[in-house]
């Protein structure tokens, strides 16, 4: 049994075949909340094969890449290819190394290396019903519409210390895949389509020594913080910083330092209008346009 399924950003795209049943559970696994995309020339060809549930290996345009002992290492991997061929092609807009959370009417971006706690503050704001956008990451296509990664939340293999009752949740409800190296976790809460505008940019950092709190942070800056993230920037004319200035024209920039993933869960929360009549009153400056 052999099929193709391709994964779609920014208006590029990967095809992934899958020779086997366990291969086509895994890429269900992996990719069941990207939209359907449109056959074009894709940027990247893989090959997914399976040998049983726990045994893949994965070529790229035809040459061996991996093999991996259990699913989660290979879920892990392939996402690790498609981010690095869209990073590496994307000409057309800036993709943020950044987490995204939203509620019905708007999305809190939150950019930042790895081992600030994104992943974790996706996973506790998608149990509290907030949808996980992306945990690695998002494209900007104008100041007011984000382009989704809607992959499974991959955390660190010591995550169930803080996420206990979430992780055994998602292990009791065939959400989980467990390796010694990563936890990989499929969210719960639904993705709106489509992804509501940005109403904050959050730095979050996990901090536990360091004094907890929201605190705004100028444009200039945002800007500055933001450019760091950029993950195409060499494949864009000016490294995407006139998106990103208009981007954090836009919306209010904050740092956030947390203690715990329920109290940066919460400060984030407190960000997120909880009505369209309450974003139209805030003084987030917002509109509406199609992504390219």
């Amino acid at each position: 049994m052999t099929s193709t399924i391709r994964v779609g950003l920014a208006g590029l795209v990967v095809d992934i075949a899958l020779r086997d049943e366990p291969a086509t559970a895994l890429a269900h696994v992996i990719f069941s909340r990207f939209p359907t995309v449109a056959a074009r020339d894709p940027c990247l060809r893989l090959e997914l094969v399976g040998d049983g549930a726990d045994q893949f290996a994965l070529w790229r345009e035809g040459s061996p890449v991996f093999t991996a002992t259990c699913s989660a290492d290979a879920a892990r991997l392939v996402l690790a290819e498609v981010i690095h061929a869209f990073a590496s092609h994307c000409t057309a807009i800036p993709l943020l190394h950044a987490a995204a959370v939203c509620g019905s009417h708007s999305t809190i971006l939150l950019p930042g290396t790895s081992g600030a706690g994104k992943s974790t503050l996706c996973a506790r704001l998608d149990n509290l019903g907030y949808a996980c956008v992306s945990d690695e990451l998002i494209g900007i296509s104008d100041p007011c519409h984000v382009l989704a990664f809607p992959r499974p939340i991959c955390l660190k293999p010591d995550a169930d210390r803080v996420l206990s009752g979430i992780i055994q949740d998602a292990a009791r409800t065939g959400r989980l895949l467990r390796s010694d190296e990563a936890l990989v976790l499929s969210p719960r809460t639904a993705l709106p389509d489509p992804v509501p505008a940005p109403c904050a940019i959050v730095f979050a950092s996990y901090a536990p020594s360091e004094p907890q709190g929201l605190q705004p942070i100028s444009k200039a800056a945002a800007v500055v913080r933001l450019m760091g993230s950029v993950a195409n920037a060499r494949q864009l004319p000016d490294h995407g910083f006139e998106a990103i200035t208009n981007l954090t024209r836009t919306v209010a920039a904050y740092s956030l330092n947390h203690t715990s993933a329920d109290d940066g869960a919460k400060a984030i929360r407190a960000l997120i209008p909880q009505s369209k009549a309450a974003l139209d009153g805030s003084n987030v400056i917002v509109s509406q346009s199609a992504a390219p």
